[in-house]
């Protein structure tokens, strides 16, 4: 049986060689922001050039919020504050590239042009080394749970998570679900209603998951 365990795991092995001989800076992020291979254990000579492009990422994110929030109590409700009362985030919508309406940017006074930057960068700094510095967590945990929960301690990198984890490591299940609506509209059956076809082909990709068949009397 172990021989069959070192076998398979040769096989996967060469095909990770084969398909992901240079991993790319958006996979090694992807792969950083996951806190169970948070220590890229198997690309240790690029963790700290991933860390140094996380770490200018946040601070571009920061900045731009920075430029959103008025720096006077009588500007009244900032386009933040409604953006998380819409249950949206507005880190988030920086990091897609959602534009900013009417962005206020802070008074250019000679403190806020020594200090703002900086503190900014200071704060965005000790999110990303206490994040560095915690112990891996369990594999058998959901990263994405594992953000939910440590939002509070780490706010931008968390929505930072949401930006590279949601992508879909496979194309797999989509191309299925292409061959699958194929399957219904052939020659002789172009004329299916459009609502129709998206209930078979639901039902048919969760036949497993649910009774879809009454019960026999």
């Amino acid at each position: 049986m172990e021989d069959i365990i070192e076998k398979v795991k040769e096989i996967i092995l060469q095909a990770l060689h084969k398909y992901w001989n240079i991993p790319s800076d958006i996979a090694l992020k992807a792969a950083f922001l996951d806190p169970r291979f948070k220590d890229l254990t198997f690309a240790r000579n690029k963790k700290d050039r991933i860390i140094r492009l996380i770490q200018d990422e946040l601070n571009q994110v920061g900045n731009l919020l920075s430029e959103d929030n008025p720096n006077d109590d009588d500007q009244g409700i900032n386009e933040t504050e409604v953006t998380e009362r819409r249950g949206e985030s507005p880190v988030i919508n920086v990091l897609i590239g959602g534009s900013r309406r009417n962005p206020r940017k802070e008074k250019n006074t000679l403190f806020n042009r020594i200090f703002s930057k900086s503190s900014n960068t200071n704060a965005f700094e000790n999110e990303l080394n206490q994040y560095v510095n915690i112990k891996c967590a369990n594999s058998d945990i959901d990263p994405c749970e594992w953000w939910a929960e440590k939002k509070q301690i780490f706010p931008l990198l968390s929505d930072l998570a949401r930006k590279y984890l949601h992508i879909p490591a496979t194309s797999v299940p989509s191309e299925r679900l292409f061959s699958d609506t194929g399957n219904h509209v052939s020659v002789r059956r172009t004329r299916l209603d459009p609502n129709l076809l998206r209930t078979m082909v639901f039902l048919k990709r969760n036949m497993k998951a649910m009774d879809i068949f009454p019960p026999d009397e």
